[in-house]
């Protein structure tokens, strides 16, 4: 598996964005792999609350039939992080 992520605050801290990606590929067959990004952005509020949003891509070369060899999701939300 070949792996690479991050984090990084930017603006004076205002934006703080994560990513991931990594892929899989099979031992066996050169044409059986897998991979997945992933990206996401956080905006501070106010104290401890954060508007996030994050989006995932998916892709598997082998599948199930009828089955599709990619997919996304887009989510967003609040978080509240209590600080000790």
């Amino acid at each position: 598996t070949a792996w690479v992520f991050g984090r990084h605050f930017l603006l004076n801290r205002k934006l703080f964005l994560h990513y991931e990606a990594y892929i899989q590929p099979s031992l066996e067959k050169n044409d059986n792999f897998r991979w997945q990004t992933e990206i996401g952005l956080d905006i501070p509020i106010w104290k401890g609350l954060n508007f996030t949003t994050n989006y995932i891509y998916t892709y598997e070369s082998v599948v199930a039939e009828r089955a599709k060899t990619d997919d996304s999701i887009l989510t967003f939300g609040l978080v509240y992080q209590f600080k000790k």
